[in-house]
């Protein structure tokens, strides 16, 4: 599954979403599609203080 770093509502936006928000999206869509699936991130520094399961 994939999930893009876009804006959303066809409005000129103030800040572009960010790579932490499209990762929550991402999350809740694998946890719906495979409930069962043990899966293992890897990710870079951005994610080191931050929790996004």
């Amino acid at each position: 599954m994939t999930e893009f770093v876009e804006n959303t509502g066809g409005e000129e936006a103030e800040k572009q979403d960010c790579e932490l928000k499209a990762c929550y999206r991402l999350m809740e869509r694998l946890k719906k599609e495979f409930p069962k699936l043990p899966v293992c991130l890897c990710a870079d520094s951005l994610y080191a203080c931050e929790n996004f399961s």
